[in-house]
């Protein structure tokens, strides 16, 4: 079978969508299946884009002019995507959605329609939602309305759905012409394999002078879905408190790292940091003492967090600072991974917080379940079917 994947990153180590693209395309070449990727070479990392990251598929690569000029590299690809996919030869065809609106391509499909019903969508974040939920449209707008109607139209078209979790499905749910028959939940996996490092010999606690303290880590994107206001109060806390034992680092990329750099200036408990090389990934987890990971109210569904997974392979607990009822939270529960705190917590809660995780990691009173990670062979018989 011929399988066409199509996403703007593709075998990234620092962007989960490329890294989850990589690993369905693994699966499928595993299987016999002749797989095509229509990606773009990313800025994020050396690795990405390179001969080994192919992983036996063919990868046509389009330009764009990279991560600095987001919006003009979506529309350098969108352009280029929509007009090649609907001409190459594929039995199943998979669109992720980075950039947004990527799967519109089923509206260009119409002349083709043998082909709509072989088309998987893969939502990994929902657009138009995401920029009402970030105050970047409001939903009475005439763009938000189109927008809205330009994805009626899209699931009208596919042939089926691959989504990341319940919530979701929910948000999925509220548009006309959802159909229930077409779809498969299949939350975010992480595979690389991580290794235990122990602290005397972490590379990143002893580059960054943190051996000494106790760290909780934020590390990936830090964008519109997210927030950091409960952390940079929590730091404040600790100064106004004369405590020093804590470093809240943030290793990020994404829309609000600006912000956060200008919110926590006067605090030295917080400590700003770019992505670190990909052969440090086992070095920046194990850091952690406490992992955190945060969603805005009202992100419920629109992101589903992927670092999540990741340190699930580490032995440090999880601090969510989220809404209750998100897919996340519901994760964490599901694996006893850590504790949940409300997205308005205060800076003294979220202190409070992070002392009990860690003085229960201490007194080996913690402990969570091992992640899933059959992920990509879900995927691989839901494109099959």
């Amino acid at each position: 079978m011929r399988i066409l994947v199509v996403n703007r990153h593709y075998g990234d180590d620092h962007v989960p969508t490329g890294r989850m693209a990589a690993d369905v395309v693994h699966a499928l070449v595993e299987r016999g299946h002749e797989v095509e990727v229509v990606s773009a070479r990313s800025s994020y990392s050396a690795t990405a884009g390179s001969t080994a990251a192919t992983d036996g598929a063919k990868v046509s690569y389009t330009w764009t002019p990279g991560e600095k000029r987001r919006l003009a590299s979506w529309t350098a690809f969108l352009i280029q995507a929509w007009g090649m996919v609907p001409f190459k030869r594929w039995d199943r065809c998979v669109l992720l959605t980075d950039p947004p609106f990527l799967a519109a391509l089923s509206v260009l499909l119409r002349p083709f329609p043998q082909k709509l019903s072989k088309t998987r969508w893969w939502t990994m974040d929902l657009y138009p939602e995401m920029l009402a939920s970030s105050g970047r449209i409001a939903e009475t707008s005439i763009v938000y309305r189109l927008l809205r109607r330009l994805n009626n139209a899209i699931l009208r078209r596919m042939g089926g759905f691959i989504l990341l979790g319940e919530c979701q499905l929910d948000r999925m749910r509220a548009y006309p012409a959802w159909r229930d028959a077409d779809y498969i939940i299949v939350p975010p996996w992480d595979k690389r394999p991580i290794e235990r490092v122990e602290r005397p010999r972490n590379r990143f606690l002893e580059k960054y002078g943190l051996g000494a303290k106790k760290v909780a880590l934020y590390a990936g994107n830090l964008g519109e879905g997210h927030l950091f206001a409960p952390l940079v109060e929590a730091a404040q806390t600790l100064k106004d408190a004369g405590r020093d034992d804590w470093a809240i680092v943030f290793v990020i990329r994404g829309s609000k790292k600006q912000p956060l750099i200008d919110a926590a200036k006067d605090l030295p408990a917080v400590v700003v940091l770019d992505y670190q090389p990909v052969e440090w990934t086992s070095d920046l987890l194990c850091a952690a003492d406490v992992h955190l990971i945060t969603m805005r109210e009202g992100s419920q569904g629109l992101v589903v967090p992927s670092k999540l997974y990741g340190v699930l392979k580490t032995d440090a607990p999880v601090l969510f600072v989220g809404p209750e009822d998100a897919d996340t939270a519901r994760e964490i529960r599901r694996y006893q991974a850590g504790d949940i705190l409300g997205p308005a917590s205060s800076g003294a809660e979220t202190l409070a917080a992070l002392d009990q995780l860690y003085d229960a990691a201490s007194a080996g009173k913690s402990g969570h379940g091992v992640p899933d990670d059959s992920g990509p062979g879900r995927i691989a018989d839901f494109i099959e079917s």
